[in-house]
């Protein structure tokens, strides 16, 4: 069952492409999101990695990419007012620990998940349910 079908009053758009501003010069590229999911009125982006580590050293301390922090937040100010987007990093789940972890930065929600693949389907899925439910809150699902 495709994400459209099993939530039926979402939008889910698949690369979404994310222009810069008309004034920026033409070597500033357009992004494009992995995955992006509206109600109409709210819209969460979502970008998935995978990589070995989640987790980089600096001056003694774990942190994520500023890369990938910049990245969604990029496209969540690319997309709309803070009030109506939200976007996400999704890791595929490592040996490190797990995240579930938002933040109000400048008035967007931010977030980062990671999502054990090692486990059985259900499991996969309910955790992807609350991704849902914790941007739209409760929604019906076919």
């Amino acid at each position: 069952m495709s994400p459209k079908t099993h939530y039926p009053s979402l939008e889910v758009v698949g690369q979404n492409s994310i222009r810069p501003s008309k004034e920026a010069p033409a070597f500033v590229p357009s992004m494009f999101t992995d995955v992006s999911i509206s109600d109409g009125q709210h819209t969460l982006i979502i970008d998935a990695k995978c990589y070995g580590r989640i987790f980089s050293m600096n001056y003694g301390r774990e942190i994520l990419s500023s890369s990938h922090i910049r990245q969604i937040y990029y496209y969540a100010t690319h997309t709309g007012p803070g009030n109506n987007v939200s976007a996400m990093l999704i890791y595929a789940g490592t040996s490190e620990q797990s995240l579930n972890d938002f933040w109000d930065d400048n008035g967007y929600q931010l977030g980062c998940k990671t999502l054990c693949l090692n486990t059985e389907f259900a499991e996969i899925a309910a955790e992807l349910d609350s991704v849902i439910i914790n941007a739209f809150g409760y929604v019906k699902k076919r």
